[in-house]
């Protein structure tokens, strides 16, 4: 259950924990403590860290930029 909850913020907020969250889906067949431990350390860090933010100011000459190679052209249904 818990691990399931980790992987629900790795798809919608958190995706800085999204390598080790799937490394503990590895072994959730045969959990141990030791997994159990490392999944509440994810927990701490994201506790620790509920703060932080990506902040844009509006005078900021800096931007975002996102670039793709999808082609669109070559999806015709012709």
């Amino acid at each position: 259950m818990l691990v399931g909850s980790l992987l629900y913020l790795i798809l919608e907020t958190h995706l800085d924990i999204a390598f080790v969250v799937t490394q503990l889906i590895w072994h959730t067949a045969n959990p141990s403590k030791d997994h159990l431990a490392k999944a509440l350390y994810i927990c701490q860090y994201l506790a620790g860290t509920q703060n932080y933010a990506l902040v844009y100011k509006e005078d900021s000459k800096l931007g975002i930029r996102a670039y793709t190679n999808s082609d669109w052209a070559l999806n015709s249904k012709d």
